[in-house]
């Protein structure tokens, strides 16, 4: 479903998702994800964080010139986090989603936007299929945001 949104479609009845990976210095990447169908379509809701853990606030110490760092005793924790919610049509051995999403980052100031994948796979056996998608269609949170554009594997 974060990769190509028509991947749901080879769902049966019910699927769960679930996964989370602690990394070096704190930070640890999640996501969670559910997937349901109904006749020919494939309903999914999924979310994803990558949580850089917390650091301490540092600010230029006026008794240096503003040369080193002192502590305030306050902490950031920055984080990105994403929220989707998938629709998917399969008929035959073709299928096409959609999956409209939520972004939000807390990097030294917050940030939300809105963006969207289309994805189109078509069966070629039981299980295998061939997809393409196009993602983050209106998502730019630009400075690097890892949510979208370069994907944590997970």
């Amino acid at each position: 479903m974060f990769a190509n949104p028509a991947g749901i479609a080879t769902i049966r009845h019910l699927s769960l998702e679930g996964s989370y990976e602690p990394y070096l210095a704190g930070s640890a990447v999640s996501s969670a994800a559910l997937a349901l169908r109904v006749r020919r379509w494939t309903v999914g809701f999924g979310a994803q964080a990558l949580d850089y853990g917390s650091e301490a606030e540092i600010v230029p110490d006026p008794a240096t010139g503003g040369r080193r760092g002192m502590p305030t005793g306050a902490s950031f924790h920055p984080y990105e986090a994403l929220a989707t919610t998938s629709l998917v049509y399969r008929r035959g051995f073709a299928a096409l989603g959609v999956t409209p999403s939520t972004i939000a980052t807390d990097r030294l100031g917050s940030e939300r936007r809105l963006a969207g994948d289309v994805g189109m796979a078509i069966a070629v056996f039981d299980i295998m299929a061939i997809g393409v998608s196009v993602q983050n269609l209106g998502g730019d949170l630009g400075n690097g945001a890892l949510c979208r554009g370069a994907r944590v594997p997970v």
